[in-house]
């Protein structure tokens, strides 16, 4: 909601007048500044950490992935398949305005990170 400043009478009296802004924007859409996202960045980087520590170590050392290891790579694995849906429902801001129009958060990130 934005506010507009109009005259109430002719005695030249301030008021505002609530001007409400219809946008699009889904339900299952999330807000880049909502404590959800802040969290789920600092997972991903805590999933980060974990991929740039342990990727090395395995290939280096030709280890062969078992019981931990394992299970590890499969969450890491699905995580980062969950992050590219993840990226496509969070709204972006263009010209300091969030924007949660679907058609064009999918488009902002097929020209951006999906690349």
């Amino acid at each position: 909601k934005t506010f507009r400043q109009g005259r109430a009478s002719s005695a030249g009296l301030s008021v505002l007048f609530e001007q409400s802004e219809q946008k699009v924007r889904c339900w299952f859409f999330i807000d880049p500044n909502s404590a959800f996202h802040i969290g789920y960045g600092m997972l991903s980087l805590l999933v980060l950490l974990y991929d740039l520590t342990t990727l090395p170590y395995i290939l280096a050392w030709d280890l062969e992935a078992t019981g931990v290891l394992t299970t590890m790579q499969w969450i890491t694995m699905l995580f980062w398949t969950f992050d590219i849906a993840m990226s496509m429902v969070t709204g972006y801001y263009d010209h300091g305005e969030v924007q949660h129009d679907p058609r064009s958060v999918f488009f902002h990130y097929a020209r951006s990170w999906l690349l």
